[in-house]
């Protein structure tokens, strides 16, 4: 699903987020339901990036990464949990390849278990959410783009259910 989000432009840059676990919900501005073989996920996105909340027979989780007020920005390249991975990166683009990213991950979005939200004043802000079930396991990719330092958090997190 595509949104133009009817907030400014929040984040101030890919060094100030933070990755949490324990995060209660925060007010969204979008969000899509995706009812998945083990899993059902919430993409939400945020004034300030995103959450996924997972809820299965067993558990809730809920993976934000966001500028959270208070918290020390944290954006690990990888974590091996029991129950989920996640793994990240930033990339620099210039003006031509983040226009071209921002279009191929808006193409990518259009789906059913797809979320995107577009920042008005920047034509290449945007976070995006695509999620993907894997069966026993639950899988989402997230992009944050950042166009006044042209970068873009990437991330991928996959989630393995019990039962």
């Amino acid at each position: 699903m595509q949104s133009i989000l009817e907030v400014p432009y929040a984040d101030t840059g890919a060094d100030q987020l933070c990755l949490s676990f324990d995060e209660p919900l925060l007010p969204a501005l979008s969000t899509v339901h995706c009812a998945f073989e083990r899993a059902g996920l919430t993409l939400r996105l945020l004034g300030a990036s995103h959450q996924v909340r997972v809820v299965t027979a067993d558990t809730e989780t809920v993976e934000t990464l966001a500028c959270l007020p208070g918290r020390p920005p944290t954006l690990p390249t990888h974590i091996d949990a029991p129950s989920i991975s996640f793994r990240s990166r930033i990339e620099q683009h210039d003006a031509a390849s983040l226009t071209a990213l921002a279009a191929r991950v808006s193409d990518q979005a259009l789906g059913p278990h797809s979320l995107i939200g577009h920042y008005p004043g920047h034509p290449n802000a945007f976070t995006a959410i695509i999620a993907t079930d894997l069966g026993h396991r639950a899988r989402w990719d997230t992009w944050h783009a950042y166009p006044q330092t042209g970068d873009v958090v990437v991330t991928s997190s996959v989630f393995e259910a019990v039962r």
